[in-house]
């Protein structure tokens, strides 16, 4: 019991370096991407749909991006024990590096040269069929009293491509206010870290907890500059990444916890844009609009019509959030 007490203890204080490390880069990063895109022009003018009054820096996610590749290539080393004990852990790690790295570039060329819907999806099933393909994947479901049920391998890549997929665009379309996306992704990523590290066998813990730090660090760098009344937008490059994260995060950790709440926890935690997304693809359907179609329904704006500032706007889902990150918390330690 005291060793792996002792185990634990070393393996927070690794987790606490790897968040310290993607928030340095990411805080000094963010900078240099502002100046790059205000000398470029690669700004978002006022809209409609924009809360701001000027036009704005959009290609946050590269810094987002460099801070959680450079934190995790330096954390490699801290999850070597996991990797030994566990050889597959190796694809697992593979799959999701290069996945996301993918999701990146995607969500860079759409911030950049604006993709069309049809491509934008194809290009996310590709993304997330390619997890399957490296073995992430949703293996199983669990039921009260009658064990686990494990899923046919094209159920499991069926299901775990809807689920990659509606993540990173319930992400994206959380993205309309300053700071929301990134707060709820802290929340929920703060979230994952703590139910990776409360898994009984740590060594199985190291990879999703690793990838969850690296994110809340490169998030919390990033967010100084993005709340309030933002500097810089995180973009697609940023929010989709985020998404994908989250999602395959909540695979590799808070899917494989075995009982009943293992596939309503990640649920729960990101119940506002999952809920939100349902809604916007709901009312686009039922008043004749395409469902990629943008509009000004979502929750967010929603609360801002109502006589909220938008700040207080995001102040309350991330609260809420939070709440529901907490009883998925307690629910997955029961």
């Amino acid at each position: 019991m005291q060793g792996d007490d002792a185990f634990q203890g070393f393996m927070l204080s690794r987790l606490m370096i790897t968040i310290l490390i993607a928030g340095i880069v990411t805080f000094f990063t963010t900078p240099r991407i502002i100046r790059f895109c205000i000398k470029r022009g690669l700004l978002v003018k006022p809209d409609a749909r924009k809360c701001h009054t000027c036009a704005v820096p959009q290609l946050g996610g590269v810094a987002v991006y460099i801070g959680f590749f450079v934190a995790l290539l330096l954390a490699f080393p801290f999850i070597r024990d996991s990797l030994v004990a566990y050889p597959k852990y190796v694809y697992y790690v593979l799959g999701t590096v290069i996945a996301a790295g993918f999701c990146f570039v995607m969500g860079l060329f759409d911030d950049l040269f604006s993709l069309r819907p049809i491509w934008k999806f194809i290009f996310q099933i590709s993304i997330a069929a390619s997890l399957v393909v490296f073995g992430v994947r949703i293996e199983f479901l669990t039921r009260p009293g009658n064990g686990m049920l494990f899923l046919p391998i094209i159920v499991s890549a069926i299901i775990t491509i809807f689920w990659v997929i509606s993540v990173m665009n319930a992400i994206n379309l959380t993205d309309g206010l300053d700071g929301l996306a990134g707060g709820i992704s802290l929340i929920a990523g703060i979230v994952f870290l703590a139910i990776a590290v409360m898994r009984p066998d740590p060594i199985k813990a190291q990879m999703p907890a690793f990838l969850s730090a690296a994110m809340i660090g490169s998030i919390i760098g990033f967010l100084p500059y993005n709340f309030p009344r933002a500097k810089i937008f995180l973009g697609d490059s940023g929010s989709q990444f985020l998404g994908f994260l989250l999602a395959s995060i909540s695979i590799l950790g808070a899917f494989k916890t075995p009982t009943f709440f293992a596939l309503i926890i990640p649920v729960m935690v990101l119940g506002i844009p999952l809920l939100d997304t349902s809604l916007a693809i709901l009312r686009r359907s039922l008043s004749g609009k395409k469902i990629y179609e943008a509009d000004t329904g979502h929750i967010h704006y929603t609360l801002v019509k109502l006589g909220l500032s938008p700040n207080q706007a995001v102040l309350i889902l991330c609260a809420i959030t939070a709440v529901l990150g907490v009883l998925a918390f307690r629910f997955s330690s029961s």
